[in-house]
């Protein structure tokens, strides 16, 4: 099981990237964030992200987040190795969100 931390800066509104391989499963902590809207950025190579599609194409991956820390549970098998997490606001303080992933 790999649990790691990456962190959205204060003034920022994306994460630096964390290296999650191949696993079955991704989940991440989100903490209490200025209010916005989260998206997940996949990448093959850790240079190039693009911000990852619901399974039905139908919009960017995302969820609301605000008040109260959450858990988001990625769809399975994640097929991008490397991973970023954006916000839709600047956040005001450093805000660090914990990765987990399992086999």
């Amino acid at each position: 099981m790999l649990g790691r931390s990456v962190t959205i800066a204060a003034s920022g509104t994306l994460s630096g990237s964390i290296k999650i391989g191949e696993n079955d499963m991704v989940g991440l902590l989100i903490p209490t964030i200025e209010t916005a809207i989260c998206y997940v950025n996949g990448s093959l190579d850790d240079i190039t992200y693009s911000r990852i599609q619901k399974e039905d194409g139908s919009a960017d991956l995302n969820m609301a987040s605000g008040t109260g820390a959450k858990a988001w549970i990625l769809p399975s098998r994640f097929p991008f190795p490397y991973l970023k997490v954006e916000t839709s606001a600047t956040q005001t303080a450093a805000r660090v969100i914990t990765v987990c992933a399992k086999k």
